[in-house]
């Protein structure tokens, strides 16, 4: 019994749960849902957080990339490495955690919708291959490129952890792949009926990259950061001021965003802060990607209310709108997710 107890141990230290990783998650679907809401309200008299700051919160779907590829290899790197996994249950379990709501939302789009090319666009949601499809403009769950994006990623995965074997070719593979990010906006780019953006999985792919480079020096950054802690948050301080005070210079350039996401990343895998880690982040982690596919269903809800006929502030209605947005999307994802899709599953078996 002692041996086994010793096992389960070590099993369970090797795959540690990075709760501060939740607070991440927190952030991003919150600061995506208050970008929407801007994007689709005037402010008239705006500053620099709503006209720079809030609107470059659509970036945060790179963060989603980065996390996603490090989660990914938490669970299944080794198995994949040393041939341990199986193919047709993990390709199950990522059609099971996407799927239900996902189709859910494309059922809602479709009746409200119930046109041919709305037909069209949620089959090819439903198959959640659309993101193989060269350049496609989906309106059915206009958000849910990111969907089709990561699960190109998982069906690469294999390929991937192939990528991620040695460090040095994992450096290799991340220099290649900034190659061909820069191959494709200064040449491919060039032609207008070829856009490259980050719904490409090789726009995007310097990102799930870094997701898996991070993973392999999780144990040296993690004993880096709880010796450094103050120097840590620091870091993550000047380059969170750094990154945000300077948009205007950046461009259109994914390299100061890579650099934001692994720093804010490389900090949270190795800091146990009660600030980043607590029930509140966990319960929205468990719902963004829910919260990120509904939320825009809810802000039609909200214009519908006519707001702005009883708010005149700008700033206060633009508030409002999101903590209102917000709210429901998290109840409905919630409702849903926890309570109808578990009582289905329990009754099925």
């Amino acid at each position: 019994m002692k041996n086994v107890k010793n096992n389960n141990i070590i099993s369970a230290s090797e795959r540690p749960h990075y709760g501060s990783l939740d607070a991440l998650r927190t952030i991003a679907v919150i600061g995506i849902v208050m970008m929407h809401v801007i994007s689709h309200q005037t402010i008239t008299s705006g500053c620099y957080l709503t006209n720079s700051i809030i609107p470059d919160f659509t970036n945060f779907t790179y963060m989603f990339m980065t996390l996603s590829a490090f989660s990914m290899c938490c669970g299944y790197y080794q198995k994949v490495k040393e041939g341990k996994i199986d193919l047709d249950r993990f390709y199950k379990r990522r059609f099971t955690r996407i799927f239900p709501f996902f189709g859910l939302m494309v059922l809602i789009e479709l009746i409200k919708d119930h046109n041919m090319e709305s037909l069209y666009e949620s089959f090819a949601n439903l198959t959640l291959c659309f993101g193989l499809y060269p350049n496609a403009d989906i309106n059915v769950i206009g958000v849910g490129w990111f969907l089709g994006l990561v699960f190109v990623f998982y069906m690469l995965f294999p390929f991937f952890v192939f990528l991620l074997s040695t460090k040095r070719r994992a450096w290799l593979s991340f220099a290649v792949a900034i190659a061909l990010y820069a191959i494709g906006v200064l040449h491919f780019a060039a032609d207008q009926s070829m856009p490259f953006e980050r719904k490409n999985i090789l726009f995007s792919a310097s990102f799930f990259i870094v997701g898996g480079i991070i993973y392999l020096y999780r144990d040296n950054i993690t004993c880096w950061i709880k010796q450094h802690i103050w120097l840590s948050r620091a870091i993550v301080i000047v380059a969170t001021v750094l990154h945000y005070s300077t948009l205007q210079l950046q461009g259109t350039s994914i390299f100061p965003h890579l650099a934001l996401f692994a720093v804010w990343i490389l900090f949270c895998i190795g800091s146990e802060s009660k600030l980043l880690c607590n029930k509140f982040m966990k319960f929205i982690s468990n719902l963004s990607l829910e919260i990120y596919l509904c939320h825009m269903m809810f802000y039609r809800a909200v214009e519908m209310v006519h707001l702005d006929k009883l708010i005149h502030n700008e700033a206060c209605l633009y508030c409002i709108s999101v903590v209102l947005t917000f709210a429901l999307a998290t109840a409905f994802s919630y409702f849903i997710k926890e309570i109808v899709f578990k009582k289905i599953k329990t009754q099925k078996s």
